[in-house]
């Protein structure tokens, strides 16, 4: 099946027919046996083959059999000397399988090299990935920083026809996020985040120029400002 590119299910069933079995990778009598060594095997195969999405399919399905140490040991090999020409799809392939799997820091330490590079750090689509990483992991101010920076660069290159109901989403999941952090920094008697005021008017200000319904945008302002005193 790898022969042919494809990755063929691995259930328990066969995990547990595995144990104690030769790997039919190697004939070495001292490399792994059973399930371990079957899919480390068959990960360099892989690899050798520029077939990295597949090893990273293969981690899931470790992640899914109980596996997980091995799952994560095929990603440290998936991540080991990836050419430049394949860096970028595999890096993010690998970040949709730690964020899924909870592994929010080192998503980000893997995020930061990208987010910093002139290749990609103007990418929309990588800031909020980035912004659901972070908020996944705890961190709500971080996440709200890059949804802001991912929607700065959106309304950069907005076409001049565009579909209003996806922007109007979009201002309404940021200001729901908005909504989130004002409930965590305003404190009776405490000073006004000037910060996140000007962070707000100018969301609002950028929604209203790119809606025709102004409701949503002049409400949602209000009720934040008011929030914070």
């Amino acid at each position: 099946a790898l022969d042919a590119g494809i990755l063929p299910p691995i259930d328990k069933v066969f995990s547990e027919t595995l144990q104690g079995k030769e790997s039919p990778f190697t004939s070495s009598d001292g490399e792994e046996k059973g399930l371990a060594g079957l899919v480390r095997g068959a990960c360099a195969q892989i690899i050798e083959h520029k077939q990295r999405p597949l090893a990273i399919a293969m981690a899931w399905q470790c992640r899914q059999l109980g596996e997980t140490s091995l799952g994560d040991t095929l990603i440290d090999e998936v991540l080991t000397g990836v050419p430049d020409d394949e860096r970028l799809c595999t890096v993010l392939a690998v970040l949709e399988y730690l964020a899924s799997a909870g592994e929010h820091d080192r998503a980000d330490a893997l995020l930061k090299p990208l987010l910093s590079s002139s290749s990609y750090s103007e990418s929309p689509a990588l800031w909020r990935l980035a912004s659901r990483v972070a908020r996944d992991g705890g961190r709500l101010a971080r996440s709200v920083r890059q949804l802001e920076r991912a929607m700065d660069l959106e309304y950069d290159g907005l076409p001049k026809s565009y579909n209003v109901e996806l922007v109007r989403q979009n201002y309404q999941q940021l200001f729901a996020a908005y909504h989130e952090l004002t409930q965590i920094v305003a404190e009776p008697e405490s000073e006004i985040p000037l910060h996140l005021v000007a962070r707000v008017i100018k969301a609002a200000d950028r929604w209203r120029s790119l809606d025709n319904d102004l409701t949503d945008a002049c409400n949602e302002a209000a009720s934040i400002l008011n929030a914070l005193g």
